[in-house]
């Protein structure tokens, strides 16, 4: 009996799976801080006790990957539904046409965003709400519900 040769298969090659990487957390202190994105997704992080007048900077955001977490700056029971009293959002342009949106945050929801807010976080170069109106109320809310709703704005 005359053995045949036995053809070798390629081995299948199994898929690998990707661990889903946990995002780079970075978290402001009490001082005016910059604070820098990575490559990848970026989580910036502030508490009340980080309160700065001066403000922190954050470089390198990625709308639609990072995320910004409040969540310790805002008193329990945030109402979400409308924002108005919490947050103030508004976009400067530099000389060079840059334009960068500033967060204003007032944790009890008094709307004391004119020297009585507790933190001032500027998203340098990034329009993050581009397209709405910030003088609406109701677009705004209904922005900043949608990045709520997204992950990459936490406040609870």
């Amino acid at each position: 009996v005359e053995e045949q040769p036995v053809e070798e298969q390629p081995a299948e090659e199994q898929p690998v799976e990707e661990q889903p990487t946990e995002p780079a957390v970075q978290v402001a202190t009490d001082g005016a801080d910059v604070l820098v994105g990575t490559d990848s997704e970026d989580v910036f992080a502030w508490t009340l006790a980080d309160n700065d007048k001066d403000g922190d900077v954050v470089i390198d955001f990625e709308a639609g990957t990072d995320a910004i977490d409040i969540k310790d700056i805002l008193a329990d029971g945030v109402d979400t539904g409308d924002f108005s009293s919490y947050l103030d959002v508004s976009t400067v342009t530099s000389d060079e046409g840059v334009t960068s949106t500033v967060l204003t945050v007032d944790s009890d929801g008094q709307g004391n965003f004119q020297g009585g807010a507790e933190q001032i976080i500027t998203l340098e170069g990034v329009d993050l709400l581009e397209g709405v109106d910030l003088s609406d109320t109701s677009q705004v809310t209904q922005a900043l519900q949608s990045l709520v709703d997204a992950g990459k704005l936490i406040t609870d």
